[in-house]
């Protein structure tokens, strides 16, 4: 790739010289002014050039003048400055304002363009690769801040030294975050938090993850971020200098699973208080959960059930008819009579209901049964058969 460039100096002849040498390795393209003014104007119009070399003594502006007008302007191209022999002390002037070499005219032509030509194209290519990393951090910063999750950079100590801006939305009341200690700003602690993934990325150099609450400027939790370190390690040493957490808000699910899980302790406290048995049973009958009052109905209380076949605890010909109806119906909900045979031997009439348990895809995966007694039922029915006919 062809290098623009841009030649200052009042004497029109030595400028068609110059051009001439640089250009003729097809290494640069080069444009001529025979003024600073002249020059400022080419700038102004079109930001293509990515060096000057410009001449010292020049009249209305000399060279050093040019070069603070192009730095004052922000044009911080490459700049080399041609001086006349013994003149150092304009070099060093020029090196102070910001010039980046300076070449003394009138030297050798053999020496003195080559010479030149390395000066353009090592400041030139160091420019271009300056201006490469400049972008691809300002392309990587967009993407750091552009992530919705928050980031922090950590040192060693737990200094912040970098974060995007979703902490900053997060903890405005704790800003400027960076140089703070994490646990100071992200939590108004004086010491590190005893629940934080960083302090095991730090003792063992690994990847961490925990929950750790949310809080607000007095501290109160006001939700939960789901925290995770990884570690930047030196490469010669392998001591982790320096700590990347990653936070996702997780309030909503976590609220979310905490009314889960208050919801299934009301609906277990519900099921094992109820009044009437209630067990689950997998395809082959075997007993997955039973509440209380089912290990009561068959002599078992406080025994676990699980793992035991709900046929066992039924006498022939109950046992075959409840496994045909089970087969059969396994989604009616219909409810059958039975009899439950006690661990001491006695029998205890019963009515079984039973709803079928099926999975997303609609595979057959076992059986809600509840039970409620009929014994004391009848017996109830018969002395109200007993009294009505004593009636009559």
């Amino acid at each position: 790739m062809q290098m623009k460039i841009l030649l200052v100096d009042d004497d029109p002849a030595y400028l068609e010289v110059l051009k001439f040498f640089l250009e003729r390795d097809g290494v640069f393209v080069a444009d001529v002014a025979t003024s600073a003014r002249k020059a400022l104007d080419i700038l102004a119009k079109s930001r293509e050039h990515e060096a000057v070399v410009s001449d010292f003594m020049m009249p209305d502006i000399d060279g050093l003048e040019f070069l603070k007008i192009l730095r004052a302007q922000g044009i911080m191209i490459p700049f080399i400055m041609l001086t006349g022999r013994g003149r150092e002390d304009v070099a060093i002037h020029a090196l102070n304002g910001g010039a980046d070499f300076y070449i003394a005219k009138g030297g050798d032509p053999k020496t003195q363009y080559p010479e030149l030509s390395n000066m353009l194209t090592k400041s030139i290519k160091q420019k271009r690769s300056e201006r490469e990393v400049f972008e691809s951090e300002r392309f990587l910063s967009s993407i750091f801040d552009s992530i919705q999750d928050g980031i922090s950079v950590l040192d060693a100590n737990y200094n912040i030294i970098r974060v995007n801006g979703a902490m900053e939305r997060w903890y405005p009341h704790s800003l400027p975050l960076v140089g703070k200690k994490c646990y100071e700003a992200y939590h108004g602690r004086s010491i590190p938090c005893e629940i934080c993934p960083t302090n095991h990325t730090l003792a063992h150099g690994v990847a961490h993850r925990e929950v750790v609450p949310k809080t607000d400027k007095s501290g109160a939790t006001v939700g939960w971020f789901e925290l995770y370190s990884f570690p930047m390690s030196n490469r010669d040493t392998g001591e982790v200098e320096r700590v990347i957490e990653y936070v996702r808000d997780i309030s909503d699910n976590e609220r979310a699973r905490v009314a889960l899980l208050e919801s299934e302790e009301r609906y277990r406290q519900l099921v094992e208080l109820a009044n009437i048995g209630i067990m689950m049973v997998d395809g082959s009958g075997e007993i997955t959960f039973a509440n209380p009052r089912i290990a009561h109905m068959l002599g078992r209380p406080g025994e676990k059930l699980d793992g035991l076949s709900l046929y066992s605890f039924l006498d022939s010909p109950w046992s075959e008819m409840v496994r045909a109806d089970l087969q059969r119906r396994r989604s009616s909900g219909e409810q059958q009579e039975s009899e439950f045979l006690r661990s001491d031997g006695s029998r205890l009439q019963v009515l079984l209901g039973a709803s079928s348990i099926i999975d997303s895809g609609g595979k057959h995966l076992g059986a809600l049964i509840v039970a409620s007694e009929l014994t004391e039922t009848k017996k109830m029915m018969e002395s109200l058969v007993k009294s009505s006919a004593s009636l009559e």
